[in-house]
């Protein structure tokens, strides 16, 4: 995607621009001190737009669009509803940003305090519960948390009759995709999903430009595609890779949605060890940022040690009792390393489905070890908080240790490395026990 950058000096648009003959326009001003002197930019799309925020903080810039759109500010961390022919003033007010002006300032408004209204019911919810229930009783579920969702937004329709009617609607979108993101990620430990729950793929829209720069959009879309792919059971890395690219051309034909997606895709696909030599010149044949392209190829060769058949690093773990374990020890086994944190949620959620799968094994030549790369004291209280007894290590210097850097290089956790009794690598981004790391398992006939 090629994007133009439009730079709007203050000083030039009060002093020297030609008059936008375009009067849809939308103003955004503002009082930032903490950004005196710099610049913010407004992504809209495919173009950025660029204000300089003057040296007392203030700052003034016209974006021009037919409709109500968002635009995303990299250094709010936000993204703007924005109404044409309206103006917006933009304040820091206790550590939140306070919105002023017409409607815009209404909507934006909303979203800060949308935000704190979910969070505060997410905080008192039972999370475990929820992601745990029968694939009927979750789909019920979700149901709910949309209508609560949309309970504000509700209350803002009352209370404001001429509400604006795009906004209306892509809020309305917003939450069901914020909410179907988890319908795509759930999984059940009990029981195959069944097929109609699936359903809601026939209420989507994959292709709605309006929602691009939404993070609760793009989340789904993902999830989506990867998705589609885990219903295949491919059990092959690349061949799930080479699906997924079929699936973005067969799916997305708006070019920039479709652009975002690829992005990402492949950019964990690269990570994860499931993008080829092949794969990846088909990528450049569809994306065309020749910098991602090379960051893409850069990491690529990065993790080229780790591919299927390369000798394992060594390494060295320490258990509570200060004892070494070393790849070495491990000789004439097959061995699964778990490589965890304290503060990952997804690691202590894949725990119980970790533990099935040793189960299933305990009778074959086959190790598993958890590795935590926290410090001692916080792995200790977890040890104890969760009764993790078996086979449990530390890596000295965790995050910054040899070990992360041979194995994760720039990945985060959960882990799961997969090696063969020889010392040799057999997948060093094997799957989520969630997912079908017990397939990988029995295709090694241990």
């Amino acid at each position: 995607m090629r994007t133009t950058y439009k730079i709007l000096l203050i000083a030039l648009i009060v002093t020297s621009c030609t008059k936008i003959k375009n009067e849809n326009i939308s103003t955004i001003s503002g009082y930032l001190p903490d950004f005196a002197s710099k610049a913010i930019h407004f992504n809209s799309n495919d173009s950025i737009f660029t204000s300089i925020v003057d040296n007392t903080g203030k700052f003034k810039i016209k974006i021009s669009s037919n409709n109500p759109h968002y635009v995303h500010v990299k250094e709010l961390d936000r993204n703007l509803f924005l109404i044409p022919n309206d103006s917006l003033l933009i304040k820091k007010v206790d550590n939140k940003y306070l919105f002023l002006g017409g409607q815009s300032a209404l909507i934006n408004n909303y979203y800060t305090n949308w935000s704190s209204y979910m969070d505060a019911i997410v905080d008192t919810t039972d999370l475990e519960k929820y992601y745990n229930q029968k694939p009927s009783d979750f789909l019920k579920s979700v149901d709910k948390w949309i209508t609560i969702g949309g309970k504000p937004l509700s209350k803002l329709m009352a209370s404001h009759p001429d509400l604006n009617k795009d906004f209306v609607d892509c809020e309305k979108a917003r939450i069901k995709y914020r909410m179907y993101g988890d319908l795509n990620d759930y999984k059940f430990k009990d029981e195959t999903i069944p097929d109609d729950f699936y359903s809601y793929f026939e209420t989507v829209n994959l292709n709605d430009s309006r929602l691009i720069l939404l993070d609760e959009y793009k989340y789904f879309l993902n999830s989506y595609v990867y998705l589609k792919v885990q219903r295949l059971k491919l059990n092959d890395k690349i061949l799930e890779t080479s699906k997924m690219l079929d699936i973005i051309q067969e799916y997305f034909n708006n070019k920039a949605i479709q652009n975002i997606i690829i992005k990402e895709v492949i950019r964990i696909q690269t990570l994860n060890l499931a993008v080829d030599s092949t794969l990846l010149e088909r990528f450049k044949l569809m994306y065309s940022d020749s910098l991602y392209i090379q960051k893409i190829e850069n990491t690529y060769l990065d993790l080229k040690p780790l591919s299927k058949g390369n000798k394992a690093p060594d390494f060295e773990f320490s258990d509570t009792n200060g004892q070494k374990i070393s790849l070495n020890d491990f000789k004439g086994k097959y061995l699964l390393i778990d490589v965890w944190s304290t503060t990952c949620s997804p690691c202590i959620n894949e725990m119980p489905y970790l533990d099935k799968i040793k189960e299933e094994n305990k009778d074959k030549n086959i190790e598993f070890v958890a590795v935590c790369l926290s410090e001692e004291t916080a792995w200790k209280k977890m040890l104890r908080k969760l009764n993790l007894k078996d086979r449990q290590f530390r890596v000295v210097n965790g995050w910054n240790s040899k070990f992360r850097n041979d194995y994760l290089k720039s990945s985060g956790v959960p882990a799961y490395i997969l090696i063969d009794p020889n010392g040799l690598i057999i997948d060093a981004r094997a799957p989520k026990p969630s997912e079908n790391l017990t397939d990988i398992i029995n295709r090694l006939k241990i």
